[in-house]
């Protein structure tokens, strides 16, 4: 039987879309799988950073840098680099199945068309519904139907990783519900992960928020509400991980309150040097499709308190394996939610079992990996035979 190729390819795949091809790609090597990824980016910065991650982790990965034209994503449009790597790929892989999965579809379409003699079965990845795609503007929604019917024709199959955003992508791209597909994102076993951070005494109860600082993820509301929790609890101590616009304002916080809070900075692998070392995590987001550090919360059995948006309701069952809070809400609700577990040990260890059962049930990555090689081989199917091509 031939053996499928599998070629990630996605624009600056950054932060949970990143964890998602990584992921893959790992499990993919491990299961005797050939994979390969090919990213593109204007960003000098970024090129370099995640160089360092496809070599750190052992990845067959390469990237390549695309003038910033002011719409750099569509300087694909003229670029053939792409199909130049793949048909490498299919003379070096004769007899084997090339998949092409392309990650943040909303531009996947920039990539098309690729040669005629390139042979593979295609899929499209929707993470989530993109910021871009809510805003009102209508320059952006004809751009962004013209890249959806370049999407429909150009590929044999959309995915979305959560059910939620499903009406949000096609209402917005006018594309057809009933031709997408969900496919969940999964995470590793984290039966090798260790902490980086400081040991706390005994019946320390750790909280932390692990993400972008932005007013996005809204991590001051993670921060305050730990505060508020601590002043009426004094074993809980708060820690962040991350980077981002509000940085300075975060550290400035941090300094405030180092009697019981921890700022680590951006840290490489969270999900196996952090992470494990929790006892509980809070996302407080406007807006998210599936995101990661939920999932690889879960991995731990590590309770998730979390904004009731996008995918977020689909993995967390509300006051079994965590607790979903409004987006409007308040420091001192979200606070009595983390006193609620942190107070009651009977609880606390009812959720961490939940939370491990979730991850064990819907979201390893083996669940993931397999459930993306049976779509490609369905639409392999449909094709009528092995190798087809568009």
């Amino acid at each position: 039987m031939p053996l499928p190729v599998m070629v990630h390819v996605a624009w600056e795949p950054r932060t949970g879309v990143w964890s998602v091809i990584k992921n893959l790609m790992r499990w993919q090597q491990n299961n005797g799988l050939a994979a390969s990824g090919f990213f593109f980016s204007s960003d000098h910065a970024y090129i370099k950073w995640l160089k360092d991650e496809i070599s750190y982790n052992h990845l067959d990965g390469k990237v390549f840098f695309c003038p910033d034209l002011g719409l750099s994503r569509l300087a694909e449009l003229l670029d053939c680099r792409l199909s130049g790597q793949i048909e490498k790929i299919q003379s070096e892989e004769k007899g084997n199945n090339i998949y092409l999965l392309f990650h943040d579809a909303h531009f996947s379409s920039v990539f098309f068309p690729l040669k005629k003699e390139i042979r593979a079965v295609r899929i499209a990845a929707f993470h989530g519904c993109p910021n871009g795609l809510l805003q009102n503007n209508p320059v952006k929604r004809r751009l962004h139907h013209w890249l959806g019917k370049r999407l429909v024709h150009y590929v044999d199959g959309m995915v979305s990783v959560d059910r939620f955003s499903i009406p949000v992508i096609c209402e917005k791209l006018f594309l057809d519900e009933e031709k997408m597909y969900t496919v969940y994102n999964g995470v590793p076993s984290v039966a090798n992960s260790k902490k980086n951070f400081e040991e706390f005494p005994p019946g320390t109860f750790r909280v932390g928020f692990i993400g972008a600082l932005d007013n996005r993820k809204q991590w001051h509301l993670a921060a305050e509400s730990s505060r508020i929790a601590w002043n009426n609890n004094s074993s809980i101590r708060f820690m962040l991980a991350g980077d981002g616009p509000d940085r300075e304002k975060a550290v400035r916080w941090f300094d405030s309150n180092a009697d019981f809070a921890s700022y680590l900075g951006e840290v490489r692998s969270a999900s196996e040097t952090v992470i494990p070392g929790l006892d509980l995590l809070i996302l407080t987001s406007t807006n998210e499709g599936m995101p990661m550090v939920i999932l690889e919360a879960f991995a731990c059995g590590i309770p998730v308190i979390a904004s009731r948006v996008g995918g977020i309701p689909e993995i967390i069952n509300d006051g079994e394996n965590g607790f979903l809070v409004d987006v409007t809400a308040d420091i001192n609700s979200i606070a009595s939610k983390i006193l609620s577990i942190a107070n009651s040990p009977e609880l606390f260890a009812q959720m961490k079992q939940h939370a491990l059962k979730t991850y064990r049930d819907r979201f390893s990555v083996e669940s993931c990996g397999e459930a993306y090689l049976a779509l490609f081989r369905k639409l392999e199917g449909e094709k009528g035979h092995g190798n087809a091509g568009v």
